[in-house]
C-alpha cells in the first residue's frame, strides 16, 4: 500500500511539473499579472520585476534579472513563430550607434539581452537546436519575430531571456504559434525580418559575416568566409528547387554546398552546387530529391552577398 501510495506521488509530481498549454502562457498579454503563472524563476522575480500597465494589448514586464518562462509543448520537425515586442535599457543601443549591430549574431559578445530556446525529450533531457541566439539591441519597444523550427525529439520547449548585469529588459505581447505564412523550407529566405534579425541562419565561419541593409533599405547577407543555414527537413521525397541570388567577393564568384543529414542529424554526405557568377545573371536554381539516408538538409554559402537563399518542394512552384 506504501509503495502504491509513492508511486502515486511521484506521478502526481511528474504531472506538476510537465508542460503547460501554449495558450496558458503566451498570447495573453501578461494579464494575469503574476510570475508564477509565467516564469520558472518567479520567487527571485518577484522582488526585482514589475508589470506595468500598457493598455489593451495587455502589460509590459519589466525585469533586471535573467528569467525562464515555463514549459509548453511543441511538434519536432515543426516551424514556428514567435513574436513579442521588447526594449531594453542600459546597454548601449542601436537607435544611438548603429555600429553596435556588429554585436548581435549569438556567437559574439553579449552586451545586450537575448533570448534563448531550450527544447526537451520526452525524458525531459536537453535537445540540441540550430536556432541561434536572437538578441534584442533597441532602446524603443519594437516587435520582433523569431522564426525556428523545433528539433528532431522535441516534444516541448522553455523559452529564456537573458539579461546582462546592469541592464534591464521591458517585454510584451509574447506569442508562440505555429508558422503557416512562410512557404519555403528554409527560415527567412530572403532576410525580410531586417538586418537585426538573424533567423535561419546557423553560424557563420568568422566576424565578418553579418547582415546589412543596401542603399534600397533591402537586407542581405554578407557570408564573411561563409555562412551555413538552420537545417531544415525534407519530410518527401522531392524533388526540391534550391535558388540563391548574389554576388561574390572573391574572383566574382559564389560556392555553394548542399549537405544532407540523416534522422539523428549526422553529416550523411554533401552536393556541391554550380558556382555563381555574372555569367549567369548571379543566379543559381539548382534541382534535387532527397537521398534516400537523408532526413534534413542545410545550405552553405562561400565569399558572398546573398540577397536570397530558398528552398520549396518543385510542386510548390507550379502553383
Amino acid at each position: 500500500m506504501i509503495q502504491r501510495l509513492l508511486i502515486l506521488l511521484l506521478l502526481l509530481c511528474g504531472c506538476a511539473g510537465g508542460a503547460t498549454e501554449i495558450s496558458d502562457i503566451y498570447g495573453d498579454g501578461f494579464r494575469k499579472k503574476n510570475q508564477e503563472t509565467y516564469f520558472v524563476n518567479a520567487g527571485g522575480l518577484k522582488k526585482h520585476s514589475v508589470f506595468l500597465e500598457k493598455g489593451a494589448d495587455g502589460f509590459v514586464f519589466r525585469s533586471p534579472l535573467s528569467f525562464l518562462f515555463r514549459e509548453v509543448p511543441v511538434k519536432a520537425d515543426t516551424k514556428y513563430r514567435l513574436s513579442f515586442s521588447a526594449c531594453q535599457e542600459g546597454a548601449e543601443s542601436m537607435e544611438e550607434n548603429p555600429g553596435m549591430a556588429e554585436k548581435i549574431f549569438a556567437h559574439r559578445e553579449n552586451v545586450f539581452p537575448v533570448c534563448r530556446l531550450q527544447f526537451f525529450n520526452r525524458g525531459k533531457k536537453r535537445v540540441p537546436s540550430d536556432a541561434a541566439f536572437f538578441a534584442i539591441p533597441f532602446g524603443k519597444m519594437k516587435e520582433h519575430v523569431f522564426l525556428f523550427y523545433a528539433p528532431p525529439g522535441a516534444e516541448s520547449m522553455r523559452l529564456s531571456f537573458s539579461v546582462p548585469k546592469g541592464v534591464s529588459l521591458s517585454l510584451s505581447d509574447v506569442r508562440l504559434r505555429e508558422e503557416t505564412e512562410e512557404k519555403t523550407l528554409n527560415i527567412n529566405p530572403r532576410f525580410e525580418l531586417g538586418p537585426c534579425n538573424y533567423s535561419g541562419i546557423s553560424a557563420f565561419n568568422d566576424k565578418s559575416g553579418r547582415l546589412i541593409a543596401d542603399r534600397n533599405g533591402r537586407t542581405l547577407l554578407f557570408t564573411g568566409f561563409y555562412a551555413v543555414t538552420n537545417r531544415f527537413p525534407l519530410k518527401s521525397e522531392g524533388p526540391y528547387l534550391l535558388k540563391v541570388r548574389g554576388s561574390g567577393y572573391y574572383k566574382n564568384r559564389v560556392d555553394s554546398i548542399l549537405t544532407f543529414y540523416d534522422a539523428a542529424r549526422k553529416k550523411t554526405g554533401a552536393s556541391q552546387m554550380i558556382r555563381l557568377t555574372p555569367q549567369n545573371q548571379e543566379t543559381l536554381v539548382f534541382r534535387f530529391v532527397r537521398p534516400q539516408d537523408a532526413a534534413y538538409a542545410s545550405v552553405t554559402v562561400y565569399h558572398a552577398t546573398i540577397s536570397e537563399i530558398s528552398i520549396i518542394r518543385e510542386e510548390e512552384e507550379k502553383r
